[in-house]
């Protein structure tokens, strides 16, 4: 399984999942991504298009904050 390291948040390729595109019915994948949450260390799942650039989400739902910077996290 593929795995990539965006600014120290590390994210699992988990597997990619059917999707079809409203605006124009055109049939692709989607890429299923785990990581870590950078606010309380929760595991979160989501999705992303294959191929262009990988922005992925650095917080679960529960702490989403977008065009926030994300702190470290201190560890116990």
């Amino acid at each position: 399984m593929e795995q990539k390291i965006y600014r120290g948040q590390t994210y699992q390729r988990v597997g990619e999942e059917p999707y079809r595109r409203k605006r124009d019915g055109v049939t692709t994948t989607l890429a299923v991504w785990l990581s870590e949450c950078a606010e309380c260390g929760r595991t979160f799942q989501f999705k992303t298009p294959n191929g262009g650039t990988f922005a992925p989400n650095r917080r679960c739902a529960q702490h989403q904050h977008p065009g926030a910077k994300v702190r470290s996290r201190r560890r116990k």
